[in-house]
């Protein structure tokens, strides 16, 4: 799951050391002309048949064993086995614990089903920046195995709290959590924030001149359970909420056009809603899969009747694809595409798709969150991971993104933003195949950030 490894980082136009923080115009809820609806869905064929091809291609690298070097791992979906043959490879453990000079080996052979599979990791996190000054919290990500490891998809858990020095406050629990045998996979987004955020407007044609500070509260419960359909296809529906309060504007004079269409109307939002949901996986493991196709499709019906401001739904498609190369070195190619599209109504601004303001807080790597939003948007990236040292302790990527957002007016699709970058991994836990990941990234407008987070971006 690629969570970010301090809530506060992409706030920061420079830096950006966790979770992502998008810059949300708060409670602005954004009109449109009617009819122009059209233009924006003629792009809809267009991203369909883009997520059709990425799952085509990736199921022919995953199925096809000439594709991928031969690799002991099983390619089940999701089966990371405890135990499983890591010759040679080392992690921050066993760094840490031949530098104090402790034998600290695990057993081999595979665990045993009254082990205590639970792994918990907690780190610090310090970050700042302009908009929240200095921040500090913690942040705790748990594995674990509610079954048989070999029959049960590994959960996860990431927990993180932060506060800083312009009493500001950030809390986020997000969970992929398997019940035995697969029975039910739930998928949990639960955030608190106290927050302020920089907003641009919509579109992707906006410029980093144009921008005001909002300031407001926001609460979100989003969960979603599946449940298996045929093979490795779930499915499921959920229940979302988003609460947005005590909004108001930080800029006292706000650049146009946002002072004239998009300054505050209402200082309060709320939108509540119940999703149907589709869920393909194969992947050979969640949390850096070396192989494997996952597909999602949700279809979200907000309702006043469920306790909203306004009726609205929307569109969410993503998709990714990996690809094991074949080499002797551990070498993987990912692709990962994701559309989302307003269907009907009118949402509230801040709870419009933004960059950086994804499930994870992943997308646009080189941008500061909530740089673009718009009605809709079309993001793709492709990523390519390598080992650097044989045992696997360090390793190196690099990425290129893509997005593009619908404006304000027209409902048209603006140009492409682009963003790219370099990072390095230090693997945290050989067996799971999680990492500490640190990324640079750039984008337009010599935006430039800092990335530290724990686990693949996707």
């Amino acid at each position: 799951m690629g969570e970010a490894l301090a809530i506060l980082a992409r706030a920061s136009p420079a830096l950006s050391l966790g979770e992502t923080i998008p810059y949300d115009p708060s409670t602005v809820t954004h009109t449109s002309p009617s009819g122009s609806r059209r233009h924006a869905d003629r792009r809809l064929p267009f991203v369909l048949a883009m997520i059709s091809a990425i799952l085509a291609s990736g199921a022919v690298a995953a199925r096809s064993p000439a594709a991928a070097a031969p690799d002991p791992r099983p390619t089940s979906a999701q089966t990371v086995q405890e135990g499983e043959p890591a010759d040679g490879q080392v992690d921050l453990f066993d760094l840490i614990a031949k530098l104090r000079g402790a034998d600290d080996a695990p057993a081999e052979g595979p665990p045993d089903a009254e082990d205590d599979d639970a792994r918990l990791f907690i780190f610090p996190a310090v970050g700042g920046s302009p908009s929240v000054g200095l921040a500090v919290g913690a942040l705790a990500t748990i594995t674990d195995y509610f079954g048989e490891p070999g029959e049960t998809d590994l959960s996860s858990i990431l927990i993180s709290a932060s506060v800083t020095t312009r009493k500001q406050i950030l809390v986020v629990a997000r969970s992929d959590l398997s019940t035995r045998e697969n029975r039910w996979r739930l998928l949990g987004d639960w955030r608190l924030y106290k927050f302020t955020e920089r907003t641009h407007g919509l579109g992707s044609d906006t410029s980093d001149r144009t921008a005001a500070d909002v300031d407001y509260d926001w609460y979100r419960l989003h969960q979603t359970a599946y449940t298996p359909l045929w093979g490795d296809l779930q499915m499921g529906g959920g229940y979302h909420l988003d609460i947005h309060r005590g909004i108001q504007l930080a800029t006292e004079q706000p650049p146009e056009p946002l002072s004239s269409s998009q300054a505050t109307r209402f200082d309060a939002t709320t939108s509540s809603g119940v999703s149907l949901d589709v869920l393909f996986d194969t992947r050979d493991n969640p949390l850096n899969p070396d192989r494997g196709l996952y597909g999602r499709a949700g279809y979200t019906f907000y309702r006043e009747g469920l306790g909203g401001n306004s009726d609205w739904e929307n569109l969410q498609l993503e998709a990714r694809a990996y690809r094991r190369l074949p080499t002797a070195r551990r070498q993987t190619l990912g692709v990962w595409g994701i559309g989302w599209f307003t269907q009907a109504g009118e949402p509230p601004y801040f709870d419009l798709p933004s960059l950086g303001w994804d499930t994870y807080g992943r997308t646009g790597r080189g941008y500061r969150a909530g740089r673009f939003r718009g009605r809709d948007w079309i993001y793709g990236e492709v990523e390519y991971r390598t080992d650097i040292t044989r045992n696997g302790l360090f390793g190196a990527v690099g990425f290129f993104n893509a997005s593009s957002f619908s404006d304000s007016d027209t409902q048209r699709f603006q140009r492409w933003v682009f963003g790219g970058g370099l990072g390095a991994r230090i693997k945290l836990d050989k067996e799971r195949r999680s990492n500490v990941s640190v990324d640079v990234g750039w984008g337009r407008e010599g935006s430039l950030g800092l990335f530290l987070a724990i686990n693949e971006a996707f």
